[in-house]
């Protein structure tokens, strides 16, 4: 392969693999992420924000994730190397007695955001 066809077929990959991160009216990220256990109410107030645009999630990888939520606040490996990240949005460490409702995120082995739940437990 010559240069400038591995040039042309790099450029077309980067070009069609990468999904912005979505904009997401109204969601204000610096709220989320100071509320990391859920305790002051932030997380649950902005959590119907997020349900609303759960298509616009879709596909975008866990490097995007972050950059919108910030670090989960605990990932788990499953089988077949897919990953599932939690964050917390009521009940967390330090809570008073709240309900414990958990954001939990689920990712391919291929790194792409296929499914959403909203646990409560």
């Amino acid at each position: 392969m010559n240069r400038l066809s591995f040039l042309f077929l790099f450029t077309c990959l980067s070009f069609f693999s990468c999904k912005p991160t979505p904009e997401i009216p109204g969601f204000d990220q610096e709220s989320w992420k100071a509320d990391r256990e859920g305790c002051q109410g932030k997380r649950a107030a902005l959590l119907p924000l997020l349900q609303a645009k759960e298509a616009d999630l879709e596909k975008i990888s866990t490097t995007q994730i972050v950059k919108l939520l910030g670090r989960p606040n605990k990932e788990e490996l499953y089988r077949r190397s897919q990953r599932f990240f939690h964050y917390q949005i009521s009940g967390g460490k330090g809570c008073e007695e709240q309900q414990q409702v958990v954001y939990r995120l689920r990712f391919t082995a291929t790194d792409h955001l296929i499914e959403i739940e909203v646990l409560k437990k």
